[in-house]
């Protein structure tokens, strides 16, 4: 053997020597999941140096929650036979690297149930989308879609509950494009189309169709989904009533309503010219041909100006105090706890923000427990910026709670809010069925 050959055998031995090192630096799959779950991109993980994976691993380690969801997910993808392969393994589909920055993340099921990219499997109904994935494997391309909304993420959760728990018509048969297209800023971005019907069971049974090359993982494609279906509400209630309120006319139920119904209705009948104006089978009011009118009334004088300005402030004024009148005579329901002396400081807040919690798929069984999840698990509130809380629970009297669970949900509330001032009342319906709703309203006092 020459000196040459010595020479380069040895360059060999040591850059093996340096790979494996470098191998056993690396975090493993469940750190990869666990740094990926805590925020950290695709690039802030891969190609780091040994001492950099020694920082990786100590921030995977520190993250406990994070580490214990990531078990979790592995745990549920290892009993739907998908196996999951890190970057440094030997197997990892090297092609990948060729797609630079749409290559999957550092973690990948390298099977079908885990990317869609092989053409046989590319017939999926939404239902069997919702029943391969769970909420938890979608959460993070939720959170990272729509950061701007973290404190509905539970409203997500349960209409995606309501989705897995929900039977598809069988008889219907329909079709939801997915497609892809690249944002100016050079990101790929993925769509859902023909999936924003009012009939859910509808939604279910439709067709999935991928476009030939796509690569997307279930989990993406399952948030898209769900993005799309609850464009109307987060429940096929909320749906109706969304429809119902944009199709037909509502009959006021307080005297703020009735004061904003006679504005808009003097309002359409003396600055909405007669030939512009028309009549619905409910008696609702149309506005024909709105387009033209607009373009004839860009135009205003000062007085005209003036005017209007007083009615978009009356407007605004009236749809508060309707909201606010709305949530007290909620509050105050037959059965309730509350009496109208105990929330009429409702009306006179300086602001506040409104939410409403169900039990889904519970049962009868851990109905509570299930909402008090969605406020600290799925949740994220800007407590600060209020300084009292009215909590109000509401059950069927067919399926009542016990008090002792009533009273540890009232405690952990209490500790989860952390004001001095929180109100706690309950109420019981005549729902026929067994899920509890939890109204929880945050104000800041004028």
């Amino acid at each position: 053997m020459t000196g040459f050959e010595e020479k380069l055998n040895g360059i060999v031995r040591r850059r093996k020597q340096e790979k494996a090192e470098w191998k056993a630096s690396c975090p493993s799959v469940e750190e990869l999941l666990c740094l990926q779950l805590s925020g950290y991109s695709s690039r802030q993980i891969v190609g780091m140096g040994i001492e950099g994976n020694g920082q990786l691993k100590e921030t995977a380690a520190k993250a406990q929650r994070e580490m214990d969801k990531a078990r979790r997910i592995l745990d549920k993808q290892a009993k739907a036979g998908v196996i999951t392969v890190p970057y440094y393994a030997d197997d990892y589909p090297w092609h990948f690297n060729n797609l630079c920055n749409d290559a999957p993340p550092p973690r990948t099921g390298h099977r079908i149930e885990s990317v869609l990219s092989n053409r046989k499997r590319q017939k999926m109904t939404l239902k069997e989308l919702v029943m391969k994935v769970d909420f938890d494997s979608l959460l993070p391309y939720l959170e990272k879609w729509d950061n701007r909304h973290l404190d509905n993420i539970y409203a997500f959760r349960e209409a995606y509950d309501i989705l897995r728990g929900m039977e598809p018509d069988r008889d219907y048969r329909g079709k939801a494009t997915v497609t892809t297209s690249m944002k100016e800023d050079g990101t790929k971005s993925t769509r859902v189309s023909s999936l924003d019907d009012n009939v859910w069971e509808k939604e279910l049974a439709k067709e999935l169709v991928f476009p030939d090359g796509l690569l997307v993982s279930l989990e993406e494609l399952a948030m898209h989904c769900l993005w799309e279906i609850t464009f109307y509400g987060f429940s096929p209630a909320d749906v109706s009533d969304t429809f119902s309120g944009m199709f037909g006319r509502q009959k006021p139920q307080n005297r703020y309503e009735a004061a904003l119904d006679k504005l808009e209705e003097s309002i359409w009948k003396r600055q909405t010219p007669r030939k512009f104006r028309a009549r619905g089978e409910d008696g609702e009011r149309l506005t024909v041909g709105w387009f033209a009118f607009e373009r004839c009334d860009r135009r205003m004088n000062r007085a005209k100006r003036k005017r209007k300005y007083r009615q978009d402030r009356r407007r605004k004024y009236l749809e508060t105090m309707a909201r606010r009148e709305t949530l007290i005579q909620t509050l105050t329901v037959p059965g309730s706890t509350f009496g109208r002396s105990d929330v009429e400081f409702l009306s006179g807040v300086a602001y506040g923000m409104h939410y409403d919690y169900y039990s889904v798929g519970c049962g009868t069984n851990g109905r509570l427990d299930y909402i008090l999840e969605s406020m600290t698990k799925y949740q994220l509130l800007d407590l600060a910026r209020y300084d009292n809380a009215v909590v109000f629970v509401l059950y069927p009297s067919r399926y009542p709670l016990e008090d002792l669970e009533v009273e540890a949900f009232r405690k952990a509330v209490h500790k989860r809010l952390g004001y001095e001032n929180v109100m706690f009342g309950t109420a019981v319906t005549s729902s026929g069925n067994e899920n509890v709703k939890v109204m929880l309203l945050l104000n800041r006092t004028a």
